[in-house]
């Protein structure tokens, strides 16, 4: 990924002399397109602290939920197992 002072257009001085300027440090990254060559990156994390991040964005009808929901999440057979169960068993409305 480029970063942001690697940019020519944004450095304040080509040399090395600094007099009179301030040393910046970039606090976001430019994002200049796919860095991973389309494999998507996968990250793990508790089913605990998913659950509640969920259950919290849920209760307050956050906007990028909504802008996710139509994502696939992968998870072990295990708990599809449990969760396809609980489906089938649970009342319907």
């Amino acid at each position: 990924m480029k970063r942001i002072d690697d940019n020519p257009l944004i450095r304040l001085k080509d040399d090395d002399s600094n007099q009179g300027w301030c040393q910046m440090q970039p606090r976001l990254k430019l994002y200049l397109g796919d860095e991973n060559n389309g494999s998507p990156a996968e990250v793990s994390m508790k089913l605990d602290e998913f659950t509640k991040i969920i259950r919290e964005a849920m209760k307050w009808d956050s906007t990028w939920l909504h802008d996710f929901a139509d994502d696939e999440v992968q998870i072990s057979s295990d708990l599809y197992e449990i969760l396809s169960l609980y489906s089938s068993m649970r009342p319907s409305a």
